[in-house]
């Protein structure tokens, strides 16, 4: 989703929805769709403001929750034969755990993150280590934060992927470590890589995960700069050349 929106202190709609679903201690594989959607509808009503550019997430989820509702209301439909019967009708819900579930996944690791950066906080460097090293006219920062990397990361996970054959072959592992030496290499070659692009169509979500927290290392360390120079602007990853010479000088930071 492209907009971080708090209604009632809920951020966008799956929040409110995760939300309840905790609250009413439901299983989220079996979730009461009539419940969940009166429930939900009730939180909309109390709305705070009628901005149709900020109220539409929510409005289109309560159409989604209205129509997997009436789906469930449909009578299930016969079986004509016996080859019939071994085949499963898909659970309307299906398409909505699976998004509950990836989105849960996005919670904790945001979760994650916000304790290392809290972490982090208590570290303190030289002064000039940002003053001097950052060329900010080169690289013009906008209130990038690691909120907006993790919108950027949902969007690659949320992109539906061509089917693939389910032929199995050994999945090559592959350490953070690993990944950054390979990002770094590429830097080395190219200068600039645009977040958005690093993962292939056929990248499993563990290697999305593992490139994107190889990207947060990196930044760490200061080895590279995350630009986006406008809202909804791609992010751009450049090498931090000028930390990078003052290595190469043996000057330290």
């Amino acid at each position: 989703m492209s907009y971080n929106i708090k209604i009632n202190n809920f951020e966008g709609p799956f929040d409110l929805l995760f939300h309840l679903i905790e609250k009413e201690e439901m299983d989220i594989y079996d979730i009461p769709i009539s419940q969940i959607t009166i429930q939900y509808l009730e939180h909309i009503k109390k709305m705070e403001t009628l901005d149709l550019e900020i109220a539409s997430e929510f409005l289109l989820m309560a159409a989604t929750l209205l129509e997997i509702k009436s789906k469930m209301l449909l009578p299930k439909p016969e079986k004509i034969n016996k080859q019939a019967d071994s085949l499963e009708v898909e659970d309307p819900r299906a398409q909505l755990v699976q998004r509950l579930l990836e989105y849960k996944k996005f919670k904790e690791l945001a979760f994650e993150l916000k304790q290392r950066e809290k972490k982090q906080e208590g570290i303190y460097y030289r002064k000039h280590y940002l003053e001097e090293y950052y060329d900010l006219k080169n690289y013009p920062i906008k209130d990038l934060s690691v909120n907006d990397l993790i919108k950027s990361l949902e969007k690659v996970l949320s992109k539906e992927h061509e089917e693939q054959s389910y032929h199995k072959v050994a999945k090559e592992r592959i350490s953070i470590k690993d990944k950054m030496v390979q990002l770094y290499k590429k830097l080395i070659i190219v200068k600039k890589l645009v977040f958005n692009k690093l993962f292939s169509q056929t990248a499993s979500k563990l290697e999305v995960i593992v490139t994107f927290l190889a990207v947060l290392e990196l930044a760490k360390l200061r080895k590279v700069i995350i630009v986006q120079k406008k809202i909804f602007d791609n992010i751009f990853i450049y090498k931090n050349d000028s930390i990078n010479e003052k290595l190469n000088k043996g000057e330290g930071l």
